[in-house]
């Protein structure tokens, strides 16, 4: 398994491990009608324009396994939501969007793969403390995060998919991420 940068002919099998891996990820915490419904040709064209109209600011990194696309994680400026609320001047300079891997994928590796690269490229263009939005109810995500050296900050309800969820971020402080 290795990690490398993703390139835009690398988007219709992100969009097929984003589908996948969120059905999974978020199977009896979000309605079932909703992760049906999810578009793998919408999640294509999505990934598609990050990786060609915003390079300059975005991120995507993939783990590959031989040639096949096994997860993701994608990075870029904060969205407005930065835990605390409105931005200060101790705002989080990075936000991760997504980290998603394939159900057999887990557990191998190639998510701390993918964790420590993002976190490493916010070093390397001296963006940091950096943060993540995760579901609440979503145990096995919250616990790599806190494996990998990710402190809870804030907590907020938020609309998603017609449900109201918890949400918890984690953050990874100018350290944390200088020592990768």
């Amino acid at each position: 398994m290795k990690v490398r940068a993703a390139l835009p002919a690398d988007a219709s099998e992100i969009a097929h491990v984003h589908v996948a891996s969120f059905r999974s990820a978020h199977a009896g915490l979000l309605p079932e009608d909703f992760l049906a419904n999810l578009s793998v040709d919408a999640r294509e064209d999505m990934w598609r324009r990050m990786l060609t109209e915003r390079a300059e600011t975005h991120f995507l990194f993939v783990a590959v396994d031989g040639e096949r696309i096994i997860g993701f994680a994608a990075g870029g400026p904060p969205t407005g939501d930065e835990p605390g609320g409105q931005p200060t001047e101790a705002s989080y300079a990075g936000k991760i969007y997504t980290i998603y891997l394939l159900p057999e994928a887990q557990g191998q590796g190639a998510g701390r793969g993918l964790l420590e690269r993002i976190l490493a490229e916010f070093g390397s263009r001296g963006q940091s403390p950096v943060f993540l939005w995760v579901l609440k109810e979503n145990v096995q995500a919250r616990g790599f995060y806190e494996h990998m050296g990710g402190t809870q900050v804030a907590e907020k309800q938020e609309e998603l998919a017609g449900t109201l969820t918890q949400q918890v971020a984690y953050a990874w402080p100018k350290d944390v991420i200088s020592s990768l």
